[in-house]
């Protein structure tokens, strides 16, 4: 199974692939600091059709400028209520978006960074980062489900792939975060990650719970203990990319 799952990744793990995908925003910046919010809020609108994700990010990072992270520094809260009033996607509305926005703007002016704050949060005794998650979340206590509430039964999956983003390190991922580790990242579960782990029979269930992910991810590190999350990118391309589907891998096993 490695080799067949390397095989995937070696062929699809790579930038051509990454569009279409909320992480093409990430990569148009060069700064850590721009990377890492526009990270987060790419990440945090990852539900829905990929193509309506990228318009409404396009319109939100074109509203932030060349620097979103001095954009959030530098701007009153009045200004980014002024600038993202009418701003909604889905059920999300401008408040919404406005709250969240102040939450990353709070963090930066009173952490320094994204990375310091997520560090003050950490215990490095756990096993995975799903509790830095719960954390995290009780943290920015939003009214909406941009960051979903911590005593719920969220698989953060939106969370988790942000932090695939900042750890991981390969062709894809940008591994910004040193003083975080793979082993501990957590499957990115949603419906195309779930039909995939049921073809490699790694669940039988389609609920989108926290126990599904972390199942579904120790069946990964039974195969890459170090870096469980390896081939989360390759794979999802079988069904989020519009010229790849699920055949490839059902013809694999």
């Amino acid at each position: 199974m490695i080799s067949d799952l390397d095989r995937l990744y070696n062929k699809y793990n790579r930038v051509e692939f990454i569009h279409p995908d909320p992480f093409e925003f990430v990569l148009r910046y060069s700064e850590k600091s721009d990377q890492e919010v526009v990270g987060l809020i790419a990440s945090s609108f990852a539900v829905g059709n990929v193509f309506q994700i990228l318009k409404f990010l396009e319109s939100v990072f074109s509203k932030m400028g060349m620097s979103p992270s001095s954009y959030l520094l530098n701007s009153s809260e009045i200004k980014i209520n002024s600038d993202f009033s009418g701003f909604y996607y889905r059920y999300y509305k401008d408040y919404h978006i406005i709250e969240f926005l102040l939450n990353i703007k709070r963090v930066l002016c009173t952490s320094g960074s994204i990375e310091l704050w997520v560090n003050s949060l950490t215990n490095d005794d756990e096993e995975t980062y799903y509790n830095l998650f719960r954390r995290m979340s009780g943290d920015f206590n939003l009214s909406s489900a941009l960051i979903p509430k911590s005593n719920g039964n969220s698989a953060f999956k939106r969370l988790a792939l942000y932090f695939r983003w900042m750890v991981r390190e390969d062709e894809i991922d940008l591994g910004l975060w040193k003083s975080l580790t793979p082993e501990k990242l957590i499957i990115p579960l949603d419906i195309h990650m779930t039909n995939i782990s049921k073809i490699l029979g790694f669940t039988k269930t389609s609920v989108n719970s926290v126990k599904n992910a972390l199942t579904i991810t120790g069946e990964f590190k039974k195969l890459s203990p170090e870096d469980p999350v390896k081939w989360d990118f390759a794979l999802s391309r079988l069904g989020i990319h519009p010229d790849l589907d699920y055949k490839e891998l059902i013809n694999l096993f």
